[in-house]
């Protein structure tokens, strides 16, 4: 008996079907990858983009930084000359009802010792100095040294007047011995004047120097 032809539609149509299936699978897939992809494309934009707002920022602070130094020192001249003028007025206040004579001695090598320049003023502002010669080292010698006028020193002092004086002997490290105390003693006992105030310093005083 011949037989019956065996009916395939059935099978085609599963067949396709299940293709169908597939490609829907497949192309899913594919999707999700692509998306994926994209994703991190702009998640590295992203990246990218903070990374030259993170760069901007930091060059800004940088900036700002030094434009506030630069600022702060432009205005370090400002405060000088603003305190400066304050101590012109605050001396200037202070002479008006005293007054202060400054001696300075400077340590002067000389080929045998050093010997001890001097020079004085009556302080004021820019006020000029004035050579008093030298001071001895010695007792006795600085004695005749101010009974002859001490160059000039002895007469300024007396000139003070009843105005309230103080005399600031200055002495550089450098000048020989320490005669910046025995000299306020002779002053305290030679002149009307009774404060006297001494001092050694480590820089070189110069207006010995200068003033002659």
């Amino acid at each position: 008996m011949r037989k019956k032809p065996l009916d395939m539609i059935p099978f085609v149509d599963i067949m396709i079907a299940v293709l169908f299936i597939f490609a829907t699978i497949e192309e899913g897939e594919k999707i999700d990858v692509t998306q994926l992809e994209a994703a991190k494309s702009a998640k590295a934009d992203l990246e990218a983009q903070l990374a030259q707002a993170n760069a901007r920022a930091t060059a800004l602070a940088l900036q700002r930084d030094e434009l506030q130094h630069a600022t702060e020192l432009a205005k370090e001249p400002i405060r000088k000359g603003v305190e400066q003028r304050r101590e012109r007025e605050v001396v200037g206040a202070l002479l008006g009802e005293a007054q202060v004579i400054e001696v300075e001695i400077e340590g002067i090598p000389s080929a045998e010792d050093t010997v001890n320049g001097c020079c004085y003023r009556r302080f004021a502002i820019d006020a000029p100095w004035k050579t008093c010669g030298v001071v001895p080292t010695g007792a006795e010698d600085r004695t005749r040294w101010l009974d002859d006028g001490a160059g000039g020193l002895l007469n300024e002092l007396n000139a003070t007047g009843a105005t309230p004086t103080m005399v600031l002997v200055r002495q550089e490290k450098d000048a020989a011995y320490n005669i910046s105390d025995k000299l306020g003693e002779s002053i305290r006992t030679r002149t009307p004047i009774k404060k006297t105030y001494a001092i050694t310093v480590d820089t070189p005083v110069a207006h010995c120097t200068t003033g002659k």
